[in-house]
């Protein structure tokens, strides 16, 4: 219920079981507006969406160190941490980040969208073989905002536009396989603590 309805209906209500003149009907409406009008546009029941859920789930674990240990005996590197967040949803996606590049399909830059993965050569720049993959959190405009775990600094949220390590080293950008984004798209929200 949006918050200009809520309170539409409070107003109704103490209005219609008052027994207050009319002159004070009129300053109550005006006082109601007023208050209405700074309320909103926010809408208070504004529903998280699916790839909302799954970042959220994935900030939980900001901070903790490269390959920490889960519950399942799992360790989150950066294939290990992605597949693990995407798994909470209902996506098994492969162990190893050259695994996963193998799963994905490859888009351009230009399109990517939160959710989306990034692959990059590992240490070596000479290499073309994925060694590195990050989710995309955020894109605006051209700055794309990924969240991984990094041998360096844990699971973290960086930019990669800002990044000097990565940016040189990326290799592709990719996209769940349609089919999977449309199972976990269907599936109902599960709420984050």
């Amino acid at each position: 219920m949006s918050t200009r309805l809520f309170i539409g209906l409070t107003l109704a209500a103490l209005l219609t079981v008052s027994t207050v003149s009319a002159q004070n009907m009129v300053e109550t409406a005006i006082a109601m507006d007023s208050l209405v009008r700074q309320i909103d546009p926010i809408e208070l029941d504004a529903p998280v969406s699916r790839i909302d859920s799954i970042i959220n789930f994935g900030k939980t674990y900001l901070g903790k160190p490269y390959r920490f240990q889960i519950a399942d005996g799992s360790r989150l590197d950066c294939s290990g941490f992605v597949r693990h967040v995407y798994q909470e949803f209902g996506v098994d996606l492969p162990r190893t980040s050259a695994s996963q590049a193998n799963f994905v399909e490859k888009t351009t830059i230009d399109q990517l969208q939160q959710g989306d993965l990034m692959f990059f050569q590992g240490r070596s720049r000479k290499s073309d073989r994925v060694g590195h993959v990050a989710l995309v959190t955020k894109v605006d405009g051209e700055r794309i905002e990924m969240m991984h775990s990094t041998n360096s600094r844990g699971i973290i949220i960086e930019t990669f536009n800002d990044s000097s390590y990565f940016t040189p080293r990326l290799l592709f950008v990719a996209k769940l396989p349609k089919e999977e984004v449309s199972r976990v798209l269907s599936k109902p929200d599960i709420p984050i603590d």
